[in-house]
């Protein structure tokens, strides 16, 4: 008997050190004993039970706080991978679409009246029809340079099809030369810029950089643009608001973007019915989610929780209007600039990540989400 148990301990420590070895529960193991004192062992045993049982890996297991919730709980939560399969199929290849094109999205939320950034020009090089109204299209270097005059001072460009800001970067003139993307250059150079990047996608779409509303700027938002995500979902009752978080934009980053907390950036979660934040989220690490909470902004000192958000009221109605217009996608996730003349829509995502608002949210949604999604599959 001594001697089995003495070989059943050597097996489980070389299956400790081979699990240990491998990069990603190295890191998971890591990101949890920073914020506790169990036992590493302990630690890796929850991990590849949690993926075992509820298929979430080790990256999961930190990006969700796992160690700091009963194993209960875990059950609830629900990863990009399978929610956006439901939320696909919700939305359709023609809504999927719609909401990706961001210059036909864009068209359609003029023709419906509803307010989002104007878009002063697209950059491409193709010579569709699709690209012969308005806005204005730029095919050559000769078009830019003539335009480029009667530009803003601050742009903002984004292509037509990307993706989680991909790409995306500001441009700001300082006298003859334009600051853009880290670089400093001439008009030419910045077309330069756009026509390398650009590569095999269909343009950029040129707008005037917006501001966020000066109480935002002043405590949360110093730096980029940081934006409201309201998801909501079409049904026999109307529109209903599902969840709801502001993305805080921290230091030199150009976009608000999370990324699984690769960003450096803070969501905070956001209260529906008042508009007021709670405490914010976001990584220690750029290289792995070790997740902590975070309730004043790194650059400014402002306390985070508690926050009142201006324009709340009217952002809500904006996207549910928005969402009765978009009956083609019934569920989306709008992202929402907050400004000193009111909410603008920025623009919609027809295949939103949950995960985002479960870290924010501190809980799992599945159960939320899942009953949402079966009224609206069953009303369109």
């Amino acid at each position: 008997m001594t001697l089995f148990i003495g070989k059943l301990v050597i097996k489980m420590e070389s299956l400790l050190n081979k699990f240990l070895s491998t990069d990603d529960y190295r890191k998971a193991v890591r990101s949890a004993r920073i914020k506790g004192r169990r036992a590493s062992a302990i630690i890796l045993a929850e991990i590849i039970f949690a993926r075992i049982f509820f298929k979430m890996g080790p990256l999961y297991y930190s990006l969700f706080s796992l160690d700091q919730k009963g194993v209960n709980d875990w059950g609830d939560y629900i990863v990009d991978k399978e929610a956006n399969l439901i939320v696909r199929r919700l939305n359709g290849s023609a809504g999927q679409q719609l909401v990706t094109d961001k210059l036909s999205f864009y068209r359609r939320l003029i023709a419906c009246g509803l307010p989002t950034i104007a878009v002063l020009a697209v950059l491409t090089k193709s010579t569709g029809s699709r690209f012969e109204n308005d806005p204005r299209t730029i095919l050559t270097l000769d078009e830019f340079m003539e335009f480029a005059d009667d530009l803003p001072d601050e742009l903002f460009f984004k292509t037509i099809d990307g993706s989680n800001g991909s790409d995306a970067f500001s441009a700001i003139r300082q006298g003859s030369h334009w600051e853009f993307d880290g670089k400093i250059g001439c008009a030419s150079d910045l077309y330069a810029h756009c026509a390398r990047v650009l590569g095999d996608r269909l343009g950029w779409l040129i707008q005037a950089r917006v501001r966020t509303h000066k109480k935002l700027a002043a405590s949360l938002s110093p730096g980029a643009l940081g934006t409201v995500r309201i998801v909501t979902a079409l049904n026999s009752g109307g529109v209903s608001v599902l969840a709801a978080l502001l993305k805080i934009p921290v230091g030199q980053c150009a976009t608000d973007n999370f990324s699984q907390g690769a960003s450096g950036n803070i969501v905070a979660p956001i209260d529906i019915a008042s508009g007021r934040l709670g405490v914010g989220q976001m990584s220690r690490s750029r290289n792995w989610p070790e997740m902590k909470a975070v309730d004043r902004h790194p650059d400014t000192g402002s306390r985070i929780s508690g926050f009142q958000l201006p324009y709340w009221d009217e952002a809500v109605r904006l996207v549910i209007d928005a969402q009765r217009e978009i009956k083609e996608a019934p569920t989306l996730g709008w992202d929402v600039a907050l400004t000193d003349a009111g909410p603008l829509v920025v623009e919609a995502n027809a295949g939103y990540g949950v995960e985002i608002h479960e870290v924010a949210e501190q809980r799992g949604l599945r159960s939320v989400l899942l009953d949402a999604w079966r009224s609206t599959s069953a009303s369109s």
